[in-house]
This record gives C-alpha cells, structure tokens and sequence, in this order.
C-alpha cells in the first residue's frame, strides 16, 4: 500500500516522495547559481528538504532537496538552484518538506468521493482488513473513497489515535498488529453524545475550535457547548442538526471538506431569506432583531410575518429600502455592530409628521397608539382611508382642525397621558359631522334657488322651467321633501300655525321662507346669503334676487319661517 510517513524522519519521507513522483535520471549538477550555497544548504535543512546529516557538498543529495523544494514550491523542478529558486529557498513564505508532504497525502476535495492516492490492491487489502475487524461493511472494491475513509476513523477512534480518516503509516501498523481492537463492543463511538468522555471527545472539539463553531476548552467532555458547537457546525455545512459528532464529521473536518464558520456565515450574508423561508439562519436573524430590540416573538425558524413586520423597522431605521426581505445589505448590518437600535428609532418616530398616504413605522406607531386609545382601527404601515377615518375623529374630539396632515404638536398630543379616548371623542366628532352636514344641506338648498335666477315667472307654474309665485318656493322646498301647497296664501296660513313663525325678519335665517305683500298681492320668497332674497316677481317677469333691506322699504313684511327640521 502507498503510505504517507508523514511522522517519519526526512530520509525516509524523501525516498517515499521521489518513488512517488519518478524523478528523472539524476542529471549533471552542473549550473549553480550565484550566492552562498551553504546558507542555502542550511535553510533547505531547516525546511525539511535536506537531511540534517547530509554534507553541504553532497551534489546529488543537494539535487534532491532542491528538485524536491521547486515541486513544493510551485517552481519548474529542474533540481537547478538558478535565481528564482534561490530568492524562494530564503524567503519566510517557503512551503517546507512536512506541510508539502501533508498536503500531498490529504484527499483531493471533490463532490462525491475521497482520493487517497492509493493504489486498488492495496486498498482492498485495507479493506478486507476493515472487515475483518468489523469496521467496514462495504464492497472490497479498491476505491478510497467516503466509506473506506470513515471505516479508518473509526478504527482510529477505538484505537486512540486522531481520526483523519487517512491511513498512514502508525494507522496500518495498528491496524496490522495483533493489539488492533475490533469494533465488536465499540459501536457507540460511531457517533459521540451529549455526556461522553475521552480522547474522541477532545479530537472532536479541537476541530470545532479550529473550524470557528467551538471556544471553549478541549476538555473531552461532550457538555451543552460542544453540543451547540456540533448543531452550528451541522446547520452550516448542510446536515441535518442531530447535535451529535459522527466519524463522518472527523473525515470532512480533518481532510478539508467541511466549511468553517467564518466561510459560512460570508456565503449566508449574500443569500437572501423572505416571508415563509425556515431554517437556522431564521432563528438567528431573529436573535438578532430581539437584541436591538425590533423583535418580540418566539424564536423559532420560520418567517412569519411579525418577523417581516420587524424587518421593515429595521431596514427602515437604518437607511435601508424597507422590502421586508433579509438581503445582503441587511445582513451584513445585523453582523455589524453599527445598528440603530429600536428605541432610539421610536423617538424619532413617534412626534414625526405624517401625512396622507405616507407610509413607514411613524404611521405604524400612529396607528398603534389610536388603537390603545379604543379607535377603530387596524395597526397599519400606510396612511390610508381607514386610518384617516380614525385621525378626523381624534382631531374633532380634541378640538383640532381636521386635516391630512398630522403635525408633531398633534403627534405629542396624541402620545401624552391626557390624549382623548374614542368613547370621549365620538360624541363630538358626530355633533360636528352633523353639523357640517347641515351647512351643507343649507348650501345645496341655496345654491339651487339661486340657480334658478332668470327663470320665467308664469302664474301657477311649479317650474322647473317656469314659476309662479308660490310654486317657486313650493318647487325649491320640495327637494328638501318639505310638504307645501303650491300657493302663496296657502303657505303663509301653514307657516303661521308653526312654531318659530316671526314677524321680526331683521334677525332671519339664510334658508328662511319669507313673505311679504304689495298692495294688490302676496309674494314670498327664500332668504339666502349676504341679507338677498330670491323670489319669483310677477313685475320682473322672472325669478330675481332682490336685498332684504331694499324689499322692507318697498313692501309690508308679514313675517319669516325657518324649517329647523330639514335645515
């Protein structure tokens, strides 16, 4: 079997490495750079190319460091010591012998299999040896791969020694040697648990620590940290979290196929998670955001949409496009310790103007604020109609202005511990709505009457293109569905049966029913704004505005009615 003697003297690793590579026929060692070849002689032997017993003018010995040298060393291997070859023997960055050779016997990283470099005849013979000792229960089929790899490491568990999966030299000869412990009774330590104790143990959190999952002590105990250490180191590399150490993991993490925590957590910060995503890493942004205060749930792994609620307020705080979505520029910020906490935010937040359709946390505190004080409203990260609903009923009740925008003074007021609830506010907000309902009743009433200026005057006629005079006020009331006969006479009778009939006009109403009298007929009319009255005028021929003050010089007033039911 080709075996790596990777503890073994330099001598002997170096005969190993020449059989290995097939060196050339030993050329003439002919062209010799400038410089001291001693001090390069002896920094070769430093580096473990050249045996510490070997003569400074042994050629061939010194061929064979050199050549070997450049292999490792990414140079053309000529066995040459020209100026290249020189700088690279002397400079601090040279690779040396052992860490040239170590990496020589570890596993190719690929996809799907291990590569040991070991020839078939002598990996089934490892094999069948395995099974002997009921290590491996595959096929003696010459392939170093996965399988045969973790068979090794656990026969490295059981016996003592560091499982890397590979089978050096110190492997075979345990494994060859009538001492060698079979599995038979040893099962367990195919997986290390919470609470085992041993060497195992102790290999398992040294690689943990060198991979960034583990900080504490080697210790060889399998406590609650290592545990935690063995979920994060599972979670990162794509297994499924078992908190429990298998010689498979010793296999990836010795020969270079598992992926550190700091690689992890670069490759995460650059993947997206949105709404409905679940796993590890959403149990950690979650952690995140209930540090800084932006996330009061359970942390669990699923998305949900108090998180992405959270998410906005983070991202908006920061400066970042609140999507709702962890992405990259999300991510790294939360590594970071540069973060707006969430109640030096709110600050801002809660005395900030809004204003209709605005959208972002300060309607979202809004919102929740109203909802605290009884409003009818939903908690909401937009400025809608609904919300809207909700502020015009605070701003009547509190005396305030009704307007779209809320200003910081209203924000205050609406946040202090005197703010008015909405059981105290709707009253008022309804006594103002009805109230502006009537003013606009009244505008409706007066706009139509004084439309109907320049219509014709035809006795008897109750319009709407034409009017007599009591059908001009019998028209125009009627929208308001007040009932009325269509004469002038008729509707002063009725009008001084009611309450509220005056014969003091001075003081009257827009809206009022007027009537007074020439000497030969009876007119009435509708008072509107500015002191006019609209009526229909037998003398004019139409329907005319005339003042108040000039209709009490020319004719005798019989009094004014105002219809409080319907104006």
């Amino acid at each position: 079997m080709r075996i790596c003697w990777a503890n073994k003297t330099h001598h002997i690793a170096l005969i190993l490495l020449v059989a290995l590579i097939l060196l050339p026929a030993l050329p003439a060692f002919a062209e010799e750079t400038a410089g001291d070849t001693r001090a390069l002689s002896e920094r070769l032997k430093e580096l473990g190319f050249l045996s510490t017993s070997a003569s400074t003018d042994g050629e061939a010995d010194l061929y064979y460091a050199v050549f070997n040298f450049q292999k490792a060393n990414g140079i053309p291997a000529s066995g040459i010591i020209d100026p290249t070859t020189s700088q690279s023997i002397m400079s601090e960055g040279a690779v040396s012998f052992s860490a040239y050779l170590e990496q020589y016997c570890r596993p190719a990283e690929t996809d799907k299999e291990v590569d040991f470099r070991a020839n078939s005849k002598n990996v089934k013979s490892l094999q069948k040896t395995l099974i002997e000792l009921g290590y491996y229960t595959g096929e003696e089929n010459g392939e170093y791969g996965i399988e045969t790899a973790c068979a090794v490491a656990l026969f490295e568990t059981v016996n003592g020694l560091e499982p890397d999966g590979i089978a050096d030299n110190e492997v075979m000869k345990r494994l060859l040697s009538p001492s060698a412990i079979p599995l038979q009774g040893f099962e367990h330590m195919e997986v290390l648990s919470f609470g085992d104790r041993g060497v195992p143990v102790k290999y398992a959190q040294m690689q943990l620590q060198r991979l960034g999952y583990y900080s504490g002590e080697c210790s060889g105990i399998f406590g609650e940290s290592t545990r935690a250490a063995v979920i994060s180191f599972e979670e990162h590399n794509g297994l499924e979290p078992t908190g429990n150490w298998s010689v498979r993991y010793s296999v990836m993490a010795y020969n270079h196929r598992a992926t550190d925590l700091a690689g992890a957590e670069l490759n995460e910060i650059k993947q997206s998670l949105a709404p409905g995503d679940s796993g590890y890493r959403v149990k950690e942004i979650k952690l995140k955001l209930t540090e800084l205060g932006y996330y009061k749930g359970a942390i669990d792994e699923s998305f949900d949409e108090k998180m992405r609620m959270s998410v906005l307020i983070f991202q908006e705080a920061n400066g970042l496009e609140p999507t709702g979505t962890v992405d990259e520029a999300a991510n790294l910020l939360l590594q970071s310790n540069g973060s707006v906490r969430i109640e030096e935010y709110e600050t801002v937040c809660k005395t900030a103007p809004v204003s209709y359709g605005d959208q972002g946390y300060s309607v979202y505190l809004m919102t929740r604020r109203l909802q605290e004080l009884g409003y009818p409203v939903e908690t909401s990260w937009t400025y809608n109609d609904a919300v809207k609903s909700a502020v015009t009923v605070f701003q009547y009740g509190s005396g305030l202005e009704a307007s779209d925008i809320v200003d910081s003074a209203t924000r205050q007021m609406m946040n202090s511990p005197y703010a008015l609830i909405y059981s105290a506010a709707k009253p008022v907000y309804d006594q103002v709505q009805h109230s502006l309902s009537r003013q606009q009743t009244l505008s409706d009433f007066l706009f139509l009457a004084s439309s109907l200026v320049g219509k014709p005057y035809e006795a008897g006629k109750t319009g709407p293109e034409s009017f007599g005079v009591g059908g001009f006020t019998y028209y125009v009331y009627s929208q308001l569905n007040v009932l009325m006969q269509p004469t002038a006479a008729l509707q002063l009778d009725n009008a001084r049966s009611m309450d509220g009939f005056s014969a003091d006009v001075t003081a009257a109403s827009p809206g009022s029913q007027l009537f007074f009298r020439n000497d030969s007929q009876l007119l009435t009319g509708i008072i509107a704004e500015e002191g006019s009255v609209i009526y229909a005028s037998p003398d004019d021929g139409r329907v005319i505005s005339k003042s108040l003050d000039e209709l009490m010089s020319l004719y005798s007033i019989e009094g004014a009615i105002y219809y409080a039911d319907v104006l």
